[in-house]
This record gives structure tokens, sequence and C-alpha cells, in this order.
């Protein structure tokens, strides 16, 4: 599977710490081979579209991409957004957009 960046994606990379720089260069490998590969922890994101994912690299840190045939576009690189409270039994947050 072929890998593409946006541009938003290359910015937030520079911005990332680099522990989380070094382990993003080595999930994308995963990625370029097997999509499904294990160490990935790949989840589909269903509220942006059927083809987009997360996938976590450390602890609080995930990746947003869309596949589109055999090409995976890498969207965004970021810290879980804030979650909001709702209630005591119900927490949310509102996820980044995919790629459309």
């Amino acid at each position: 599977m072929r890998i593409r960046r946006t541009a938003d994606f290359d910015s937030a990379y520079v911005a990332a710490p680099e522990v989380v720089q070094r382990s993003f260069d080595q999930r994308v490998q995963f990625l370029a081979e097997n999509f499904r590969h294990p160490s990935l922890r790949s989840k589909p994101w269903p509220p942006h579209g059927p083809d987009c994912y997360q996938a976590n690299l450390t602890q609080g840190w995930r990746f947003y991409y869309q596949r589109q045939g055999d090409e995976a576009v890498v969207d965004m690189i970021q810290t879980p957004l804030p979650v909001v409270r709702i209630s005591r039994a119900r927490l949310s947050c509102a996820p980044p957009a995919c790629v459309g």
C-alpha cells in the first residue's frame, strides 16, 4: 500500500515529540505492508466515512488515515482531543475530520 501525507499531517508531525515521530516512522512501514498489522491496533472511524481509520502510536498519540484503493492518505497525528464530561457514566470527545 502506498502512503500519502497531507499538509496538515506534515505540520503536526514536525510539532510532535521525537519519540512520537519515531513511532510513526515505524508504524507507517507496517501500514504500507499490511493495514491490519496487529501493532497498529487500527480501528475503523465510521463517523467520518467507511474508509477512515485511527491507529495507535504511543500512549495518548494516534494517527488518522483514509484508505483509497491501494493508497493510505494519512490525515492527522495528534493526542486525543480533550474529553468533555457529559455525565458520570458517559464521556464524549469530538474526533478529527478524516480526509474527505
